[in-house]
């Protein structure tokens, strides 16, 4: 009964942006499907589902996949991207500045999280913040801030059928995507998933709890 949760934010720079300056700036193509990842490489991530999900493209040119970070598996992704034939397509960022994700987040049209475990990722929060939909796994408390079907899809993890499926939704129904885009920046604006939000609630939370002590 006195649990009171108080969820992460993002940071203003997090919101809906020119996505053809943005992919210029990268320098993307402007008319791809573009798939970003940003995160650790790790097996944890499930970037092995991810690229296994995506080997049924290889024969396809209109869309890329960006991944944004590094670490100790980077070996074993790229090798995987050879060996199904996905280097034109698949994009090595590697690390980026803090303040440098949020253009990468505007240039991109989903963001995908194959994780096999996570926490409440704040990765989410920020790409719908910018306003594009999520494709994650079902997995820790990614549904309590990825809405199925309203702001992003969710799929179970260790199924790179289901992943696939999945993201050639969003690739094949613009609608749909751009629709999802605009719920998931109103979702996080209504929720107040910022830190002006989260520094008020615990503002008015600790005010709650020391007028209870006197």
């Amino acid at each position: 009964r006195k649990i009171e949760i108080v969820p992460n934010g993002v940071s203003a720079r997090f919101k809906p942006g020119d996505r053809i300056l943005c992919r210029r700036k990268q320098d993307l193509p402007e008319e791809a499907f573009i798939v970003l990842f940003v995160g650790l490489f790790v097996p944890v991530k499930g970037l092995d589902v991810l690229i296994d999900a995506l080997s049924k493209w290889r024969t396809e040119n209109d869309w890329k996949c960006v991944l944004v970070g590094d670490g100790p598996e980077k070996e074993d992704i790229l090798h995987r991207v050879q060996r199904h034939g996905l280097n034109r397509q698949v994009v090595f960022a590697g690390r980026q500045l803090v303040e440098c994700i949020p253009a990468w987040m505007q240039a991109a049209d989903v963001l995908v999280l194959p994780s096999r475990s996570e926490g409440r990722p704040n990765v989410a929060i920020e790409a719908q913040a910018c306003g594009i939909p999520v494709v994650a796994t079902r997995v820790g408390g990614t549904a309590e801030i990825v809405k199925d079907g309203k702001t992003g899809v969710l799929v179970d993890p260790e199924n790179s059928h289901a992943l696939g499926n999945a993201l050639r939704v969003m690739k094949n129904d613009e609608n749909l995507r751009l629709e999802m885009g605009r719920r998931a920046s109103k979702f996080i604006n209504e929720q107040g998933f910022t830190w002006k939000d989260n520094a008020e609630k615990l503002n008015n939370l600790y005010r709650k709890l020391l007028e209870e002590k006197v």
